[in-house]
């Protein structure tokens, strides 16, 4: 049975996966999200690094993964309190404009 905080930590980076679209045109190699199931310990998910003695998500390197989408501010990515370190690089995201500009 999965620890109740690893679950949290395993469905926030599911939610995450699945804000996003993979882009079926990209080479098969850079597609790590797809590789994810969802049963499984994400500490063993391509990408994901976690502290060895809490078992906390603390890295998460997901360059050249073929995500699209929107980023959007209230992103589950957001609820992984523990990350220390974070690669998006080399995806497609886009982001809502939000600010306010004076006219």
């Amino acid at each position: 049975m999965i620890h109740r905080k690893k679950k949290n930590q395993r469905d926030a980076l599911w939610e995450f996966k699945n804000e996003f679209y993979v882009d079926s045109d990209w080479r098969p190699w850079d597609k790590k999200t797809e590789e994810w199931r969802y049963n499984t310990d994400c500490c063993s998910w391509d990408g994901v690094s976690c502290d060895p003695k809490t078992g906390k998500i603390i890295g998460l390197d997901l360059r050249r993964s073929s995500l699209n989408g929107l980023l959007r501010s209230n992103s589950s990515l957001f609820r992984l309190q523990h990350l220390h370190t974070l690669s998006l690089d080399y995806n497609n995201f886009s982001v809502k404009d939000q600010m306010c500009y004076p006219h």
